[in-house]
């Protein structure tokens, strides 16, 4: 008996050879060599023709998937993401194992959680579910598989902490100790409260990067060019910098570990508790703006969040800023209160 069917062979973006044939399915060849890819083809086609019982929906194991989605995010992620992939794959093959995509189940996640609770914090165990989830959602968009085995997972639920943040009198207080200091460090903290930049990518800046009046961040987390705007007093830094400007970098040093262990010591020194990290000033910055009444979508394009449900984390005021916001309204009721027109 013979079969009849329409089959076509093509390349996609990541480079791998894919065959469609009818009702519009299409399967990966798992190749980027096109003569491989060819030869594969046409054997696929011959068998199926002489009526040969045949699998062209072959489930890729995790194993399979992994070094090609690696190659992918390390064209289109930073660093710290890779890192991260890598990371949270090794740990779920580790303690769940390796198997076709497709044979994956919810509760393998939940198991997964289990074991990983027991040994690191719920928000370190949450940022792998998320790392997972992705990575299988990256395998649907390539049609490995038809659906996220991992879609809608529950995080484990945390209590979230108040944002650790600098008000004028801790910032006032850290640049009284920098004075101690050579002036880089100064020079870095400043550059941080008025960017919002990450450790990573104000270590890296180059003066190339200081251009027609904004910080450009090139080395971001995914990948994207973010533009901030220079303000009046990081124009006052930047200019006293270049006074002193030595080389194609802005800071003679790079090593975030480095960086990051010298704050946390003026941190201390400035009376401050041991949660604070230089991360704390990209929410100071952050939330600066906010209490200013800039709106979170402009916040969320400075920062250069992906997405706007990180943002959120500063769609919040202090207990003195909602204070004032009712007494602003109650201010306003007065004046238009009746007994105030009575003599």
């Amino acid at each position: 008996m013979k079969y009849s069917l329409t089959m076509r062979l093509f390349q996609r973006e990541n480079g791998i050879w894919y065959i469609e044939f009818q009702r519009g399915k299409k399967r990966s060849l798992g190749t980027r060599n096109k003569y491989e890819a060819e030869r594969l083809f046409k054997k696929i086609k011959r068998e199926y023709l002489a009526g040969k019982l045949i699998q062209l929906e072959k489930s890729y194991s995790l194993k399979d998937f992994l070094p090609e989605y690696i190659k992918w995010a390390e064209n289109n992620l930073s660093d710290s993401s890779i890192r991260n992939i890598k990371r949270s794959f090794n740990l779920f093959l580790k303690i769940i194992g390796n198997k076709p995509l497709s044979h994956y189940r919810k509760k393998d996640i939940e198991d997964y959680k289990t074991e990983r609770i027991k040994v690191v914090r719920a928000a370190t165990t949450n940022i792998e579910i998320r790392t997972i989830r992705a990575g299988f959602g990256k395998a649907v968009e390539w049609e490995y598989i038809q659906k996220n085995p991992f879609s809608g997972t529950k995080e484990i639920k945390t209590h979230q902490k108040p944002l650790k943040y600098l008000d004028k009198k801790k910032i006032a207080k850290v640049l009284e100790i920098l004075e101690g200091y050579p002036s880089v460090w100064r020079y870095i903290f400043l550059i941080a409260l008025n960017t919002g930049g990450r450790l990573s990518e104000i270590a890296n800046l180059t003066w190339q990067d200081i251009k027609d009046g904004f910080v450009v961040f090139k080395n971001t987390k995914n990948r994207k060019v973010r533009y901030v705007p220079i303000s009046k007093e990081l124009q006052k830094v930047l200019d006293e910098m270049a006074s002193k400007r030595k080389g194609t970098k802005l800071f003679p040093f790079s090593d975030k570990l480095y960086i990051s262990k010298k704050f946390k010591k003026v941190f201390r020194e400035s009376g401050l508790s041991e949660d604070y990290t230089f991360h704390c000033l990209r929410h100071t910055f952050a939330s600066r703006l906010a209490m200013k009444g800039v709106d979170l979508v402009t916040i969320k394009q400075l920062l250069g969040h992906s997405d706007i449900r990180t943002t959120m984390i500063y769609n919040h005021l202090t207990t003195k800023h909602l204070k004032n916001a009712i007494e602003i309204l109650s201010n306003f009721e007065a004046e238009r209160s009746p007994l105030r027109l009575v003599k």
